[in-house]
This record gives structure tokens, C-alpha cells and sequence, in this order.
């Protein structure tokens, strides 16, 4: 595999013409006109070469004889988001994962690896292990608080050992389950039962979240309806978990941005995770893909009202730049009226007395002084799209 420029990334979408474009198709590829002048922007930036993918990645990426070797300093100057928050293991401890057991001897050296390499932002790396639910859960507990986890290529962790990880540690951010025993249809089933647990991860990675493309039944947690007056009116991109922190962090970007009719931002603040103290914007990990209709060509597209979660309105239309958060329906309730439209610091309060307290106080104070201005929308202003 090599790195993609961006360029050539955005051609996988968004084919070259070799002819002239008629003023219909201008409109539809008007996207491709954002996302170029973005990449216009990237142009003084080198791509990421091989050797430094294969640092992070070794089994997905492999160093040719006849390309250059990467240096520790160039990978950090180049890739610090990642790089700086990986354990490094001796030859002699990743050697363990070629094994098909782990005896106590090197359950306790391995663990004692990770307890020296702690730091808040460390990922706790038991990927391709050969460790049973019980040795990963063992070293788990002698870790006690960690932010971000990757137990994926290991067959023990199935949605048992994956929900009891969610209820045991409550600072846990972030988690790689790919290729564990965990199917869409567990997390589905997980998610539904115990929504709760879900309320303070950032990112899961899972095929299932990558996509954009969850069934129609799956859970959702949060979702964002763009309105504007022009075709197709309404967008959406759902989310079906989130961080208080984070959501505080994706609406700011969104709701400083209101001014443009441009639907597609919303989506990709939404996949942005949240910027942490000190860290740069391009350095920010996409969390997941979130939800989205943007296969729905029909010439017109009536409001639907989303029963579970809660839902975030912004207009930029003839209305003025308004929002409004839209709060879940309760199950004897049936009606898009039943749902209240609340503000911002109403919204937060909620989510702090349902256990989940957005914890970035200089964040969420931005956020208040941002909608302090902003007017709240109406259920008719959104119902009725057309007047």
C-alpha cells in the first residue's frame, strides 16, 4: 500500500470530466470545488512516507530494500499525532505475539512494559497478543486509569469482555476492537440495552462505524440536521455515541460556522474528535464516520423527525442563522411537536444530570458566549421547509 495525495484521494469520488460541465451538473459537483480549494491548502505539506507507516503499522506496512529507512526524528516531526502516544516494544516482548500462549513470566514482563510507558495519552497496545479475556482483563487492572485501548486481532475480546471494559473503566476514551469477535449485531444489541455506557467514548474502532451506512434500527445517540433553502433543504449526520467533551467541541465547530450554506461541514466536524490542550488541528484523529442521507437524490425531502437522542437544528436559510437542540421523544410519545426545543446551557445541564458532564470548562464556556447570540429556531421554522 502507499499513501494517497489528497488530490488523488478526492479523484476516487470524484471523477476527472474531460468535457465541459452543464450548469446542473456545476451544482451537484459543487462539493468537489470545496474539497479542492481545501486541498489547495495542503500543498506545502510532504506526505507521510512508507518508512514512518510502517513504524506505526508494521504488519500493514512494510520498509522495501531500496527505500530510505525513516528516522526517529523525521517520524516525529511528521506524524507527532500518532507516534508520541504509541509503547514501543524490545524485539524480545513483540516477539510474544508470535507465540500461541503467554506463560506468568511473560504476563508480568509485558505488564510491566506498559505500567513504565504510562501517560495519559498513551494507547495500552494488547493487540495481536496471544492473551485469554482473563490475562487482558488481569493486566487491565493493574493499569487501573488509561484513556485509550487497542485490543484488536485478539479472538477473547467479544462483546462480554468489550461491554465489561466499558463499565469497568469510566476515563477510557478510545478503543480498537477490529477483527475481535464483535459483530455489528452486538454492538447493536449492546448499545440498545445499555446506551449509558456508551456516553463517554470518543472513538471505537470498528468496521461498523467506519462506513457511515448503520442500519436504520441501530441506536443513535445524537444527530445534526442542516437546513438551508437550497436542494435538497434538510441534511443529516448522526452519530450513535459520543463524549460530553467532544460534543461540546464538534457543535462550537459547527455553530461558529453557520454563516456558510455549506451542508458537508457539518458532517466532517462531526468526524473530527475533540481538540485536546495544545493540540494542532491537523492532528486531529477522525473518531468515526457518522451517519449520513447524502445517497438521497429525490427532487424533495420532507422532515423527519429522529424519536431517540438528541438532536442539534442549524439553519442557514431565509430564516436567519438560527439553532435549537431537539430533545428525545419519550415512548408514549409519538409526535415531532411532543419534543421540546432547548437551548445550549438547558442541553449541557441535561447531559451533566444524566452522569455525563461536559469536563472542558474553558470549552464549554466558548461554546455559551457562542449561542448567547444566536436565536433559538422554531418547529415550525423547521417543519416547513418551503413556507
Amino acid at each position: 500500500m502507499a499513501p494517497l495525495t489528497a488530490a488523488q484521494y478526492l479523484r476516487c469520488y470524484c471523477p476527472a470530466l474531460k468535457r465541459s460541465l452543464n450548469v446542473d451538473e456545476k451544482i451537484q459537483m459543487s462539493h468537489e470545488w470545496y474539497c479542492l480549494e481545501a486541498i489547495a491548502n495542503l500543498d506545502d505539506m510532504p506526505l507521510i512516507p512508507i518508512a514512518t507507516l510502517a513504524k506505526v503499522w508494521p504488519h500493514e506496512y512494510v520498509v522495501a530494500g531500496d527505500e530510505p529507512q525513516d528516522s526517529d526524528a523525521f517520524g516525529l516531526e511528521t506524524d507527532s499525532g500518532a507516534t508520541a502516544q504509541l509503547v514501543t516494544y524490545s524485539t524480545e516482548i513483540n516477539a510474544f505475539r508470535r507465540q500461541s500462549v503467554l506463560s506468568a513470566e511473560d504476563m508480568t514482563r509485558l505488564t510491566a512494559v506498559l505500567k513504565g510507558a504510562a501517560h495519559p495519552n498513551a494507547v495500552v497496545d494488547l493487540s495481536r497478543f496471544p492473551l485469554t479475556a482473563n490475562q487482558i482483563l488481569s493486566i487491565l487492572e493493574e493499569l487501573h486509569d488509561f484513556k485509550r485501548l487497542d485490543v484488536s486481532h485478539n479472538q477473547a475480546v467479544d462483546n462480554r469482555v468489550f461491554l465489561h471494559i466499558l463499565r469497568t473503566y469510566k476515563s477510557l476514551r478510545w478503543i480498537n476492537i477490529l477483527h475481535c469477535p464483535i459483530s455489528m449485531d452486538d454492538l447493536k444489541e449492546l448499545m440498545t440495552k445499555d446506551p449509558q455506557r456508551f456516553r463517554s467514548i470518543e472513538t471505537i474502532l470498528h468496521p461498523a462505524f467506519l462506513t457511515g451506512k448503520l442500519a436504520a434500527d441501530f441506536p443513535k445517540a445524537f444527530r445534526v440536521t442542516y437546513i438551508t433553502d437550497n436542494w435538497p433543504g434538510y441534511e443529516h449526520a448522526t452519530l450513535p455515541f459520543f463524549s460530553a467533551d467532544q460534543l461540546v467541541q464538534n457543535i462550537f465547530d459547527i455553530l461558529a460556522n453557520i454563516h456558510n450554506s455549506y451542508q458537508m461541514l457539518s458532517i466532517t466536524t462531526l468526524a473530527s474528535s475533540h481538540l485536546a490542550q495544545g493540540q494542532n488541528w491537523f492532528d486531529r484523529a477522525i473518531q468515526t464516520v457518522p451517519g449520513r442521507d447524502l445517497d438521497d437524490h429525490s427532487d424533495f425531502r420532507a422532515y423527519v423527525h429522529q424519536r431517540e437522542g438528541y438532536q442539534l437544528v442549524v439553519q442557514a436559510n431565509r430564516n436567519g442563522r438560527v439553532y435549537g437542540i431537539l430533545t428525545p421523544l419519550a415512548p408514549e410519545q409519538s409526535e415531532h411537536t411532543d419534543s421540546d426545543i432547548i437551548g445550549m446551557d438547558s442541553f449541557l445541564k441535561r447531559l451533566e444530570d444524566e452522569g455525563y458532564p461536559a469536563t472542558d470548562a474553558a470549552a464549554v464556556k466558548g461554546l455559551l458566549e457562542l449561542c448567547a447570540n444566536k436565536k433559538l429556531t422554531t418547529m415550525e421554522q423547521i417543519v416547513n421547509l418551503w413556507g
